[in-house]
């Protein structure tokens, strides 16, 4: 609910998806940042041109420091910090201020099948 309140769109995929499938989804989707499980599975995308359009990718088991990075590559922030930057009073009326854009006709979820 948080994403799309923000204006953002979710993409849901388990992390069993297939590495070609994961390809597609971010070429097709337009992504330009991506929440995944953990350091296992973004390594296993790593090296795909895919990821090239990605600005960040938040780890949910806050590994962040088990993640390849690249120079050039997508900011790798752990789950517990994105939560402790949201509790910053700048970052809350950030969140206000996008979340009033939003309108019942913009678009909340892609789901690929």
């Amino acid at each position: 609910l948080a994403l799309a309140a923000m204006g953002a769109v979710e993409v849901p995929r388990g992390c069993d998806t297939s590495t070609p499938e994961f390809e597609f989804i971010l070429k097709h989707s337009g992504a330009t940042a991506v929440i995944v499980q953990d350091a296992k599975l973004y390594e296993r995308l790593a090296g795909s041109p895919a990821l090239a359009a990605l600005k960040l990718v938040v780890l949910m088991d806050d590994s962040s420091s088990k993640a390849p990075t690249a120079m050039g590559g997508p900011r790798i922030v752990d789950f517990s910090r994105v939560l402790a930057e949201g509790k910053d009073p700048a970052a809350q009326a950030r969140y206000e201020e996008a979340a009033a854009q939003v309108g019942p006709e913009d678009l909340a979820s892609i789901v690929y099948t």
